[in-house]
């Protein structure tokens, strides 16, 4: 988030890190997925694990983005929503196929809309109406959020050196990780229960 470039790889090197690709900083489904890594994030600090977040965004979204939750690891930015090349590399496709969920897969579609005043306008409809958890607005007037609405998210567990001992790739906008077993995966500890995300209660009345 300061503005210095650092080579990929390195980030994962010399120790262990759970990375997490989120879709774009005005990603509903991001703010849950981060709500919920910060409850979890104790479990990490005390293996010596370190938790990295990349998103497609701007410096200036990204530390609002970590102010509000106050997420103490890591946030790297791509900032050419258009051509995520590192999103690429690890499988995370952008294409108007990842708004909905796979056909026969019993979830709903949360749908897509326009973006930035148009989405903060949903978002307050939703409020309105109780089909969104408060805690996950991100309402600013002041922010440019950049974003590839069709880009999909993921979760690793790598390092350290050249090792992925965990890979959850999303297929639709609000699939997200299976907290437990990445904690599993990356602490080698098992969980004695599944984590439960917070519901968004995302409305299609829109």
């Amino acid at each position: 988030m300061e503005g210095n470039n650092i080579p990929l790889a390195q980030l994962w090197r010399g120790r262990r890190i759970v990375l997490v690709f989120l879709r774009h900083f005005g990603c509903i489904f991001c703010h849950k997925l981060m709500k919920s890594i910060v409850e979890v994030y104790p479990k990490f600090q005390q293996a010596d694990v370190s938790v990295v977040c990349i998103s497609i965004g701007s410096p200036a979204t990204a530390k609002h983005f970590q102010a509000k939750w106050g997420f103490k690891g890591e946030i790297y930015v791509d900032q050419s929503p258009k051509e995520a090349f590192i999103y690429k590399l690890f499988g995370l496709p952008s294409s108007p196929f990842n708004l909905r969920p796979a056909p026969g897969s019993g979830v709903e579609a949360a749908g897509s809309h326009g973006f930035r005043k148009d989405v903060y306008k949903a978002w307050m409809r939703a409020q309105e109406v109780d089909h969104l958890d408060a805690s996950l607005d991100i309402r600013s007037e002041e922010l440019d959020f950049q974003a590839d609405m069709r880009q999909i998210g993921g979760t690793f567990v790598l390092g350290p050196g050249n090792t992925c001992d965990f890979a959850f790739r999303e297929t639709y906008a609000g699939h997200l990780p299976p907290l437990q077993r990445v904690i599993a995966a990356a602490t080698g500890k098992e969980e004695e229960q599944d984590y439960i995300y917070p519901s968004t209660k995302v409305s299609t009345r829109y």
